[in-house]
């Protein structure tokens, strides 16, 4: 018995980059800032969402998830998108001090 997924995520491999900032930042605004990057780098389609993930006393943290169209794409995807963030980001500073830079993974 074969089972065959037609479905439109058939194929899309899953990746994720971490967003620490500081918690007093405009979350809201940090996470449109990524999601805009991110549409920018491989299409808004591919965007599963930007996550409010941990927050503790000092650093919140922001997880966006996407999707690469083929496992070849995946590595240089995510390195496209990293520099895209650091550079957007310092471009905008939600949130960012000399102390506590934004920082991605």
């Amino acid at each position: 018995q074969v089972a065959i997924n037609l479905s439109p995520n058939t194929g899309r491999w899953p990746l994720s980059i971490a967003i620490r900032l500081n918690r007093d930042a405009d979350l809201e605004a940090a996470s449109a800032l990524a999601r805009k990057a991110a549409a920018e780098v491989v299409g808004e389609a591919a965007i599963t969402g930007c996550y409010l993930t941990r927050v503790d006393a000092t650093e919140a943290q922001l997880e966006l998830r996407f999707q690469a169209p083929d496992a070849a794409s995946r590595d240089s995807l995510r390195s496209e998108l990293l520099q895209r963030l650091a550079r957007r980001f310092a471009q905008a500073d939600p949130g960012a001090t000399a102390a506590e830079p934004v920082s991605f993974s």
